[in-house]
């Protein structure tokens, strides 16, 4: 049995929650910006207003040491203490609340399970030396596991070209429209099935977070899957913004009569010509450490092999291809986004923690990165 803190009550802690019950474990608290819940299998009690719009090492042990330091004071004495810290939040901004709340979760000794992705895409120089203490199978692509099978293939330094479908809710969004929907009521069905980017008010303000999403999973893949490991590491701050898209742009892209998609493309092969119109609505590329990254909208009709390869619905893909032709290509595909399958993703996190510490002998290890313990109480 894992004891837990989750982070976030929302589109994703929430159900979170209730599968870690389902499953036998603890979850000890719960926490937004601005309360902490006790959790039991069957209720959820508010205990604590607090503070935490912008955590410090400070508000973050007022708030949370109670379930996560051992104490012997009082009735509280008697609550198992987390080993593992889930954070549900949707990233803001260039990840700096994800980042004090790794930080703290290292500091009190515990292994961190995270969903969102911008503190792989803006902070993952610092996070590289203790990759091993965070699970973080859910950043990109969901259910498939994207960021292990990529590793799992030792695709560092070989020449590749990868494609990737790695927005769901943007792929089920394009499919519907594709079958006849119109932009308003295929934006209704994406966000009614909680798939939606936060802040997403209208098509444009959907698609364009989607495409900002994308942005940040392009950067976290290659950091965890390709880059050297001793970096340097990607931030979309190396690379340009995506080109935004109007309302406009988007009724001429889902037209009935066209089979647009949302591609990225990850390759070394630098002279590889892009397959979309440079500076179009939705496309972005950049080159960075040997590698050239882009983003646009493929039209599936007039590419068989991309049209085979991508499917309909909330979904995710990988295509890698080998210039060899002796290893590849490879294909990886399945559900996306939503609660079920990013939760399932963490469940795997979950349960490889598991299996090492029982392997190791000493479920629950509070070995404590003594760096970070000073970092965290002196920031």
């Amino acid at each position: 049995m894992a004891v837990a803190i989750v982070a976030g009550r929302k589109t994703i802690g929430f159900p979170l929650i209730l599968r870690l019950q389902e499953l036998g474990h603890r979850v000890v608290c719960s926490f937004t910006r601005s309360g902490i819940w006790e959790e039991t299998p069957g209720s959820s009690r508010k205990v604590r207003t607090v503070d935490l719009r912008e955590p410090t090492p400070e508000s973050l042990a007022d708030a949370l040491d109670l379930y996560c330091v051992p104490t012997d004071a009082g009735s509280h004495g008697k609550l198992p203490r987390a080993e593992i810290m889930f954070i549900a939040i949707p990233s803001r901004g260039k990840g700096e609340e994800e980042m004090e709340l790794i930080r703290f979760a290292f500091s009190r000794g515990l292994y961190v399970i995270i969903f969102a992705k911008a503190c792989f895409a803006y902070h993952y120089a610092e996070l590289k030396p203790h990759r091993g203490r965070i699970g973080g199978n859910a950043v990109v692509g969901g259910r498939i596991l994207a960021l292990p099978w990529l590793r799992m293939n030792d695709l560092r330094g070989k020449r590749i070209t990868i494609h990737g479908v790695i927005n769901a809710s943007d792929n089920k969004f394009m499919n519907e429209c594709s079958d006849g929907s119109s932009m308003e009521e295929a934006f209704r069905s994406v966000k009614t099935a909680g798939l939606a980017e936060p802040g997403a008010t209208d098509v444009a303000s959907f698609v364009n977070g989607e495409h900002r999403d994308k942005e940040l999973k392009i950067c976290a893949t290659y950091n965890d899957a390709l880059a050297p490991d001793d970096g340097p590491f990607i931030t979309p701050d190396n690379l340009p913004p995506v080109v935004p898209v109007t309302a406009a742009d988007l009724r001429r892209l889902t037209l009935p009569s066209n089979k647009f998609r949302s591609i990225v493309r990850i390759t070394n092969d630098l002279e590889l010509p892009l397959e979309f119109e440079v500076g179009s609505p939705g496309s972005m590329h950049g080159v960075f450490g040997g590698y050239q990254f882009s983003i646009g909208y493929y039209d599936l009709g007039r590419d068989v092999s991309l049209a085979n390869w991508v499917r309909p619905g909330a979904w995710n893909g990988l295509r890698v291809q080998h210039d060899d032709g002796i290893e590849g290509p490879l294909f990886l595909g399945g559900l996306g986004a939503g609660p079920g399958p990013t939760i399932g993703a963490a469940m795997c996190d979950l349960n490889e923690y598991l299996r090492g510490e029982a392997h190791r002998g000493h479920p629950g290890s509070r070995e404590w990165p003594h760096e970070l313990v000073h970092r965290s109480l002196t920031r």
